[in-house]
């Protein structure tokens, strides 16, 4: 029985883990670059505070557009709204 559960689950907990060393590194090395960058401790505190605040705010927001417009139109919102930004952000002139 555990053997049957372990062989159907393992993808899953396999995604889990790739997520949660993704996650953990980005944090790690996010900061580590801010700082090669120049940025003071306060600014990488608030860049890297303001990525966990997104966060939270889509969570919360998310359901409510989705059960408004549907999972695929969001999506397309979505990421319709980070490439224009990303776009935006990489025209801008460095100091």
């Amino acid at each position: 029985m555990l053997k049957k559960v372990l062989l159907t689950t393992w993808p899953l907990f396999l995604g889990v883990l790739f997520i949660s060393l993704g996650n953990g590194l980005q944090g790690t090395l996010s900061s580590w670059r801010a700082e090669s960058e120049g940025f003071t401790v306060i600014t990488i505190g608030w860049v890297m505070s303001g990525y966990f605040v997104g966060s939270l705010t889509s969570a919360i927001l998310s359901p409510k557009q989705i059960r408004k417009t549907g999972h695929i139109r969001t999506y397309a919102a979505f990421a319709s709204l980070a490439s224009t930004e990303l776009g935006r952000a990489s025209r801008r002139e460095r100091v």
